[in-house]
C-alpha cells in the first residue's frame, strides 16, 4: 500500500474530525477511521527511552536506536491518535481501562511512513457509563504485517454522577 506524503507528528492536527455521542456510538460499531499518513520523527525515540528511565534500568545494553521506535511507545500514540479521529461525548469523561490483546508484530523506524486506524468492536452498557472495545494498528508502507495491532478498551462516564462523586470523596479522607 502506498500512502500520500507523511507528516511529522509534531505537525499533526489533534483536533478530532467528529464527536460520537453515547446514541451514535452503538451506531459506529464495525466503522474505521484512519489517520493521515504521518511519521516518528528521529530523537523522539530517545525521549521516550529517558522518560520511561529504560536507559537507566538497560544502560548499554539496552536496543536502543535512533532509527527503532519502541513499542509501548506506539502503543502510548494510539490514545491521542484515536481522539484525533473521533471526541467523545461531552458529557462523559473517557479513562483507559487496558487491553485485551497488544503485538508489536513488526519493527518500526523513525521516519517510516505509518497510518493509524481505529474500528469500533463493541459497545456495552456498564454502570454508571459505557465500556468501549476497539481495534487500533498501526500501519507501516511497503510491508504487510502492521507494526502494532491492539484490542483496547475504554470507558466511558457521565461527567457527573453522584454514586461516583461520593465514593471518591469517601477515598480523599
Amino acid at each position: 500500500m502506498t500512502y500520500h506524503k507523511p507528516q511529522s507528528l509534531a505537525h499533526y492536527s489533534w483536533a478530532p474530525r467528529e464527536t460520537l455521542t453515547v446514541e451514535t456510538l452503538s451506531r459506529s460499531i464495525g466503522r474505521c477511521w484512519t489517520t493521515e499518513p504521518f511519521c516518528i520523527d528521529p530523537g523522539v525515540s530517545s525521549q521516550f527511552w529517558s522518560s520511561t528511565y529504560i536507559d537507566l534500568v538497560y544502560g548499554e545494553h539496552a536496543l536502543r536506536s535512533e532509527e527503532t521506535i519502541a513499542g509501548f511507545y506506539l502503543l502510548s500514540l494510539t490514545d491521542a491518535l484515536r481522539a484525533s479521529l473521533y471526541g467523545d461525548d461531552p458529557a462523559y469523561d473517557a479513562f483507559n481501562y487496558g487491553g485485551n490483546k497488544v503485538r508489536f508484530v513488526s519493527p518500526v523506524l523513525s521516519n517510516d511512513t505509518l497510518v493509524f486506524s481505529c474500528t469500533i468492536l463493541d459497545v456495552q452498557e456498564k454502570s454508571p457509563g459505557y465500556l468501549v472495545t476497539q481495534d487500533l494498528r498501526i500501519s507501516i508502507e511497503g510491508k504487510d504485517r502492521p507494526g502494532l495491532v491492539a484490542e483496547w478498551l475504554y470507558f466511558l462516564m457521565p461527567k457527573h454522577n453522584s454514586a461516583v462523586e461520593a465514593k471518591l470523596a469517601g477515598w480523599k479522607t
